[in-house]
């Protein structure tokens, strides 16, 4: 039988000692590559072919400095050899006005930049919430100091919870229709407005 031949093979066969397998994350530039391989060999079907975008790392920019990290950028010329349409990359609102009315949009100027020479499209996602700050989270990119000094003075801006403590992720959509922020006024919003609509 067959559990017969195994166990005379088991019996006969020394049992020699290895060294666990050790399995290692491949870094994005690898998984880009063995992607690319694994394409390559996919046998090609005669369908309509599907736009990929692939997803920038959350700090493709630096928190700190708020420019283009080199190991950001060396994620493009691999994506464009792949055959990717393009990336998607969060605007991190607390990385692009830390003063309010005063914006700074260096490092996404300069990682578009880079697109265009690749020829990558760039979809850019507007992410006005805080990114991170959890326990395990690498990145921290909370939304505008200047924002949440206003909890105290305005306190509509955040959702809380049924005790009233604010959730310092993201704004209340009621900030639709308040004109609260600093060098904001209320006349000024519904001439704009108003202007837009006609």
């Amino acid at each position: 039988s067959i559990l017969g031949v195994l166990s005379h093979a088991n019996a006969s066969t020394p049992m020699v000692a290895t060294r666990p397998t050790v399995m290692r994350s491949p870094s994005p530039l690898q998984g880009i590559q063995r992607s690319r391989s694994i394409l390559r060999m996919a046998p090609r079907k005669q369908t309509a072919e599907v736009p990929v975008f692939l997803m920038m790392p959350l700090d493709t920019l630096d928190p700190t400095t708020g420019k283009l990290k080199e190991s950001s950028a060396e994620l493009l010329p691999g994506a464009a050899a792949l055959g990717a349409e393009g990336i998607m990359v969060d605007v991190w609102w607390g990385l692009c006005e830390q003063e309010p009315g005063i914006y700074n949009f260096d490092g996404y100027v300069d990682l578009l930049k880079q697109c265009r020479s690749l020829g990558l499209k760039v979809q850019a996602v507007m992410s006005f919430h805080a990114c991170g700050g959890n326990i395990g989270d690498s990145v921290n990119i909370p939304i505008p100091q200047w924002v949440l000094d206003l909890e105290f003075t305005v306190p509509e801006l955040f959702y809380r919870d049924q005790r009233g403590d604010p959730s310092r992720e993201y704004i209340s959509l009621s900030c639709d229709h308040l004109a609260r922020f600093p060098g904001k006024r209320w006349a000024e919003d519904e001439e704009a407005e108003d202007s837009l609509r006609t």
